[in-house]
């Protein structure tokens, strides 16, 4: 969650397509590719907040909120929890972001290393963890047979 509230505009080349990690997990530099998708989103945010009255629009930081020039750990987990509730998602959390992310890289068929290097971990075993098969893969798998 820290890599998300760190990020800065700067930090996100459009042009590129690429987004530099400055302070991720541990301390670690990377650069990681923005889903298009994504992009298109981030413009649109960072286009209504430019043209807002909002005291923060100027903010280096790419999440703001009304009250900072810097969204806050506990302002992700409350956007997470509202958002989960109106979703009827439980135990939405960036966390759980993470390991879905991960999974479903790794369900794709995408390598642990890569998705390794996309998550930040350095030790591949780390990334191992999120690919391990939920009780209900389990199931399907056995009804296979």
């Amino acid at each position: 969650m820290e890599e998300i509230i760190a990020l800065k505009v700067s930090h996100v080349d459009f042009r590129t397509g690429l987004v530099r990690v400055v302070d991720g997990k541990g301390g670690k530099y990377r650069v990681v590719d923005l889903h298009r998708s994504c992009a298109r989103v981030i413009r649109e945010y960072l286009k209504q907040r430019e043209s807002s009255g909002h005291a923060y629009k100027d903010s280096p930081y790419l999440l703001v909120s009304e009250r900072g020039p810097q969204l806050t750990t506990r302002a992700v987990q409350l956007v997470l929890e509202g958002l989960g509730k109106r979703l009827g998602i439980k135990n939405l959390t960036p966390h759980a972001l993470r390991h879905t992310f991960c999974k479903n890289l790794i369900d794709r068929g995408v390598s642990e290393k890569d998705v390794a290097r996309l998550a930040g971990h350095e030790d591949v075993s780390t990334t191992r963890k999120y690919a391990q098969a939920s009780r209900k893969e389990l199931r399907a798998a056995i009804n296979r047979l």
